[in-house]
């Protein structure tokens, strides 16, 4: 199908309507509607919408298992806030009183970051099978530039093929299934991209709410990390700048459940307030406790913590600490108490409105703390991971998500370095 550069506008304003002095008709309407024709990409097999690490979790695993998997991101950095919103923090895959809960891709790529981006891991946990008690957790500090090109080598190793600068706009859907998106490909076009399954890793569940899919809101306090160096140490021009450190700002409390009513800033569910977010944000670096350094790199993504999840098949609580449940998909922990443990069900990746698409990361149906602990780094790599497991499950047999058996896609994850239940349970 070929584009047309010339919309056909349909009820709302005439072409032809005068304008007034505002560039607004004089008959303004409320809406507009356009009616386009646009290109139609050749299918693929599993779309994954968002290259934070969730989506690189996801497209990894589809990847790795077969398929033909194109990975979408509206920025140009894959890892999103481990990137591009420089949290250089790569939180414990540990429960803190010695056991590692946390496995598979995720795993894989902590030890990314460690060997090829800088960081280290603590000694107890570079043994071949470590013996602790209550020390050190599994968890590494990074440089975010060299994560980056680590996350790059890595992708391209997969055959994972990734377009930047593209943005999700909107679904086609028929019978409670996902056929295709259109994509908003930076200056250039717009076009159809069908697949068989999709992944939603776009952190605010986009593709699940344009396709019908019931979600909620999270709230926010604005917060940055940013790049910061003392002035005695700054050389500015080629030289280097010895001394750089991360400093966190604003955000405190961390892990404060929305339910207390500690957030500021609200629901962020449009771009105006998006827009305020960022620079309520930025405006915390002029603050007089953070004007004595020297500020070297600020985030090139706003450090939005809970933006929009679904309403899933089942919603993780957080009094579902240390529960089992017979779909689980993997182990996740709290990194702010030990020996807090939760097994995600698979239930928590997909809403029973559609049959084809599933969520990760921050999208995944979790509520209240279970939502700020299953939003962090390698979490949502777990659940990135199993979303796309399931995806390239959904993509090989071109069945939906009411067939696909828990246990077929357990043994791919226990099979590919997952851990599937507590320690306690078989």
């Amino acid at each position: 199908m070929s584009a047309s550069n010339k919309p056909d506008h349909q009820p709302g304003v005439p072409c032809d309507a005068p304008l007034n002095s505002d560039g607004q008709s004089s008959r303004q309407p409320e809406t507009w509607r356009e009616a386009y024709e646009i290109p139609v990409e050749p299918a693929r097999e599993v779309i994954v919408l968002g290259a934070g690490m969730a989506g690189v979790g996801a497209a990894l695993a589809a990847a790795r298992a077969g398929r033909r998997v194109l990975l979408i991101e509206q920025g140009f950095l894959p890892g999103g806030q481990a990137t591009a919103g420089l949290v250089v923090h790569y939180l414990p895959i540990c429960d803190g009183c010695g056991r590692k809960v946390t496995g598979g891709i995720a795993e894989e790529l902590l030890l990314l970051a460690a060997r090829a981006a800088r960081g280290t891991v603590p000694a107890e946990w570079a043994e071949p099978n470590p013996k602790k008690g209550l020390g050190a957790r599994y968890q590494t500090h990074y440089s975010p530039a060299e994560y980056m090109l680590a996350l790059d080598r890595v992708l391209a190793e997969a055959g994972v093929e990734i377009l930047y600068g593209t943005k999700f706009s909107r679904a086609v859907i028929h019978d409670g299934r996902v056929q295709a998106v259109v994509l908003e490909e930076a200056n250039y076009r717009r076009a159809l991209y069908p697949a068989a399954a999709f992944v939603d890793a776009t952190g605010e569940a986009a593709l699940m709410a344009a396709a019908g899919a019931p979600t909620v809101w999270g709230l926010n306090r604005p917060g940055m990390w940013t790049l910061v160096v003392d002035p005695g140490e700054t050389r500015f021009g080629h030289g280097a700048w010895p001394g750089v450190r991360v400093q966190a700002m604003g955000r405190a409390p961390t892990g404060t459940d929305e339910s207390e009513g500690a957030a500021d800033a609200g629901p962020i569910d449009n771009i105006r307030k998006l827009t305020d977010f960022v620079l309520a944000s930025r405006q915390l670096m002029r603050q007089p406790a953070h004007s004595q350094k020297h500020i070297v790199a600020v985030p090139s993504w706003p450090d939005v913590r809970k933006m929009r999840r679904i309403e899933g098949e089942y919603t993780l609580q957080p009094g579902d600490v240390g529960r089992s449940f017979p779909d689980s998909i993997g182990l996740i922990s709290d990194w702010r108490r030990n020996g807090q443990v939760y097994e995600v069900p698979f239930r928590c990746l997909y809403s029973p409105r559609l049959s084809n698409v599933l969520a990760a990361g921050r999208c995944a149906a979790t509520a209240g703390d279970a939502w700020e602990v299953a939003r962090c780094i390698p979490q949502a790599v777990l659940t990135g991971q199993a979303a796309g497991t399931a995806a390239a499950m959904l993509a090989a047999t071109r069945t939906t998500l009411s067939a696909l058996k828990p246990e077929e896609l357990q043994s791919r994850l226990v099979a590919a370095g997952v851990i599937m239940h507590h320690p306690s349970q078989p």
